[in-house]
């Protein structure tokens, strides 16, 4: 079986199987993106290698298609394999911050049903049950008592197992990140600046934040928080679902309008106030931005009663919401209704206005008045069940470099030092 997966995958019939194994390590390279297998025979022989996860795969799932034994796996918890006990064979996962666990099986482990020999279709159900897992360092099979089996039934399991190996740990060693769509592109800058220091590879999701902490509070998995609001993140932490929640960035509300319209911070409350002037915002509750927008309608409102009704009854809530926050054909709906005329200004964070008007000059942005400032203050929060090295990604953020990378797309910092 062997010959014949190794010739498949490479195409070349004059390969040939020479050792019977006995052993194998697979082990998490320096670079995040590299994995080194260790095959060891009976004889003592071994050798190593180290090759790209999305290379090895393959290759597995190459050597599992040859096989036409059902192999079953059963899933202890996160971190923990069984093989069937016919195997005579302990499978032992070492973790980055415990000791290797025993695959005793306990009463009512469940079974991965129906996915023998599949890989790919093990590794999506592993990964579907156990989100939050340690980084794995080491997957290594060991004798227990006779060998009962045939060889061939052994490296069938054996392969299965490495297979899992490979594809597992790629998911397993991204820092889970949740944070609002605001973040997102100094957030993925800064994700491949830390990789390319640390090697830690990520996953993100985008959205509003309320919408965001509401997920989290149901249960979704997550190691890093980032919201437009430090109040979601500080939700989490009365919850007991994350440490404790700090201010890493600030914000501040601006105006986007068609650069030939005549407004300015001089006129804005006026212009705003004016019946004709239909305004875009972005959705309350759902979306700290949204929150933000009518906390400055309520100033208004101090020094010209009546203005908040008549502000939050016209405004358009454009973008935030549970339903309209994704783009329309890769489009904002905000850019959409400024650009069909829908609406005459649209209130949002300065950091994405002053994008808007880099890549179309048609556009521009108008500060707030100094008297209507009502922050914005982001909040930052790490998961209690989070990966260890998710905490150092949250202090990058604080770190000068973290700090300088969001000030760069219009973020305030909060943590730089002094200049001298």
């Amino acid at each position: 079986m062997i010959e014949k997966a190794l010739q498949a995958r490479y195409g070349d019939q004059s390969l040939r199987y020479a050792y019977p194994l006995a052993s194998g390590v697979v082990e998490q390279s320096t670079d995040a993106t590299q994995r080194i297998v260790t095959l060891q025979t009976n004889h003592g022989f071994s050798v190593s290698f180290a090759g790209p996860r999305e290379q090895q795969s393959p290759l597995g799932e190459a050597l599992m298609a040859q096989s036409k034994s059902s192999v079953m796996l059963r899933v202890n918890s996160c971190g923990e394999f069984e093989v069937p006990i016919s195997l005579r064979r302990m499978l032992v996962i070492g973790t980055s911050n415990s000791k290797p666990h025993s695959t005793k099986k306990p009463a009512g482990a469940p079974l991965i049903p129906k996915f023998a020999n599949d890989g790919a279709a093990i590794s999506r159900e592993l990964r579907n049950r156990c989100t939050s897992l340690p980084v794995l360092a080491g997957v290594m099979f060991r004798d227990h008592g006779q060998a009962l089996i045939s060889e061939g039934r052994f490296m069938r399991a054996w392969l299965l197992a490495i297979l899992i190996a490979m594809a597992w740990p790629a998911a397993a060693a991204d820092i889970r990140v949740l944070a609002a769509g605001s973040l997102k592109d100094p957030l993925v800058a800064i994700f491949a600046d830390y990789a390319k220091r640390y090697g830690a590879t990520f996953s993100a999701e985008w959205g509003p934040s309320g919408v965001l902490r509401e997920r989290l509070q149901a249960g979704e998995p997550f190691d890093v928080f980032a919201s437009a609001a430090l109040p979601h993140a500080q939700a989490l932490t009365d919850a007991g679902l994350a440490g404790p929640s700090v201010i890493f960035a600030r914000n501040t509300l601006c105006v986007v309008t068609g650069a030939e319209r005549p407004y300015d911070s001089g006129n804005l409350v006026e212009t705003m106030l004016d019946p004709g002037v239909r305004i875009g915002t972005s959705t309350p509750t759902a979306d700290p931005a949204g929150d933000y927008t009518w906390e400055m309608f309520h100033k208004i409102d101090v020094a010209r009663p009546g203005a908040f009704a008549a502000l939050s009854t016209k405004a358009q809530q454009l973008v935030g919401g549970r339903t309209n926050s994704a783009p329309v054909n890769g489009r904002s709906r905000l850019l959409i209704a400024l650009d069909d005329k829908r609406i005459d200004l649209f209130i949002g964070y300065c950091s994405g206005a002053q994008q808007i008007v880099r890549e179309q000059p048609n556009y521009k942005s108008i500060a707030l008045p100094p008297e209507l400032s009502v922050g914005p203050e982001y909040g930052l929060t790490v998961s209690r069940k989070a990966r260890p090295d998710a905490a150092d990604f949250a202090m990058y953020l604080l770190s000068p470099q973290g700090q300088q990378s969001l000030q760069a797309f219009g973020f305030i910092p909060v943590t730089l030092p002094a200049a001298p």
